[in-house]
């Protein structure tokens, strides 16, 4: 009986150890969720390691257990797009601020190392192995550019080796501030006033020797301006721009005195005439200036820019010409008697007409981020050209033939012709404002004009200068 007891004893425990040391113990269920090994999921694109080959592990839960993946508690980075690329123009294109801004590879084509960590590349480098985030010319969004490298020996691709397009790295490439051809056309309206002195006439009196000069009066001068660019997205472009000035100035007179001389400045007398000194009338004066300028010019533009500064630089040819006329004219107001003179005019002009080269420097500094700047136009030009100065004299004098009156005019004319060469400087100081409207910026400005002709005769002078001096309001638009 003991002997029976004692074998079922050892049976029994044979049964329970035999599968302890044969590692077949029964495993409770496990949840659906849940493997016998930690499965490997794929590390999201950009993280290094994401495309390297991956082990197989040694167990595999069944199939059905991958369709429900365990809840994972590390973050993976983001993903690593370039942002929305929408030019910001300023004054003169789209100038917006450099961004770094990382590329990656393609999938399938080698694994990033820490872009973080490495310098930016210039436009021109052609580094093997590695691929560039370059502007283009239509202003989308840097393109990607991919050049499969050599294996990498150093192992700068991690423990997994590299991919089949060998070692890619990402590389920082900043945006250039051209990253599109633009336009920019602006109109502006100018009030001038001329600076020297234009003498209308001289008045004498009998018996002294003092002689009075008057002038006319600084009355305004009124112009317009148009300017028409396109700018590559080089930064090159070219611009054509055209102003037109006018001015009109007068003065009247009438004299009663018989002792009183009138002459103009160029001492043609104009009172008293025979019905003044006669006392059978009074002599009545009219004296006008007339401004008439035009000028445009075609250039080659290069716009550039340092720190927010920017700078349009132009070099081309301009036209120019000017006309400045006097005008004066002496009419007996009651009668005339037979043979005596009823009216007297002189008429002068100085007309230059020629072209040369011309530079133009414009400058815009932004003052606060709102859109206030300050700005600056500076121009200068040389024109080779003719200046004709012409002067001409009539009289109207009154024939009595029984019951018929009728006038006769007698006159005179002098043109003289000189080829000169005449400077034209022109300076430009104010205030900006501009805001974004979409894709286009609109801008207007306010700003002191001085504008200095050299060399360009006078009304009633073939030398001389002309200096204006004034004002000017600007709206444009670079779109």
């Amino acid at each position: 009986m003991r002997r029976a007891f004692t074998s079922l004893f050892c049976a029994a425990a044979f049964t329970l150890c035999a599968p302890l040391s044969n590692a077949q113990y029964y495993y409770p269920p496990a949840p659906t969720y849940y493997g016998l090994m930690p499965v490997q999921y794929m590390p999201p694109y950009g993280v290094p390691g994401a495309y390297a080959p991956m082990q197989r592990p040694v167990y595999y839960p069944p199939q059905q257990m991958m369709r429900q993946p365990m809840p994972m508690p590390m973050q993976y980075p983001p993903m690593q797009y370039p942002p929305n690329y929408q030019p910001r123009p300023n004054t003169y294109g789209p100038l917006a601020e450099s961004q770094d801004i990382p590329v990656y590879p393609a999938p399938g084509q080698g694994k990033p190392n820490n872009a973080a960590r490495l310098p930016a590349v210039p436009a021109s480098s052609s580094r093997p192995g590695k691929f560039y985030a370059t502007n283009n010319k239509t202003g989308e969004p840097p393109q990607q550019q991919t050049q499969p490298g050599p294996a990498c020996a150093d192992g700068a691709c991690g423990p997994e080796g590299c991919g089949p397009a060998g070692c890619i790295d990402p590389i920082f490439k900043r945006h250039h501030p051209y990253a599109r051809g633009h336009c920019i056309g602006d109109f502006a309206a100018l009030v001038l006033f001329p600076m020297s002195t234009r003498q209308a006439f001289t008045s004498s009196t009998t018996g002294t020797t003092t002689t009075i000069a008057n002038n006319f009066g600084s009355d305004a001068n009124y112009a317009g301006r148009a300017n028409l660019a396109f700018i590559l997205h080089n930064g090159w472009g070219a611009r054509a721009s055209a102003t037109y000035l006018v001015g009109d100035a007068s003065q009247s007179l009438t004299n009663t005195d018989a002792a009183t001389t009138i002459k103009t400045p160029l001492g043609f007398a104009l009172s008293p005439s025979a019905s003044l000194t006669a006392a059978t009338g009074t002599d009545v004066m009219q004296f006008r200036q007339v401004l008439t300028a035009f000028t445009g010019q075609a250039e080659i533009v290069k716009e550039a820019q340092w720190r927010k500064s920017t700078f349009l630089m132009g070099a081309g040819a301009r036209y120019s010409d000017i006309l400045q006329s006097y005008k004066a004219t002496s009419t007996v107001d009651g009668s005339t008697a037979n043979g005596n003179v009823s009216s007297v005019t002189q008429y002068t002009y100085s007309r230059f007409a020629g072209i040369g080269p011309t530079i133009s420097l414009e400058l815009v500094q932004p003052v606060t981020s709102g859109g206030l700047a300050l700005y600056a136009n500076l121009r200068g030009s040389v024109i080779f050209g003719v200046d004709r100065f012409q002067n001409s004299n009539s009289a109207d004098t009154v024939v009595v033939v029984g019951a018929d009156v009728t006038t006769v005019t007698t006159s005179n004319q002098s043109v003289a012709y000189d080829s000169r060469t005449a400077t034209i400087a022109d300076v430009e100081l104010g205030v900006q404002y501009g805001k974004r409207v979409g894709s286009s910026y609109l801008f207007t400005r306010i700003g002191a004009v001085y504008q200095g002709w050299y060399n360009v005769g006078t009304p009633t002078s073939a030398t001389g200068d002309l200096s204006l001096l004034g004002a000017t309001a600007v709206l444009g638009i670079t779109y």
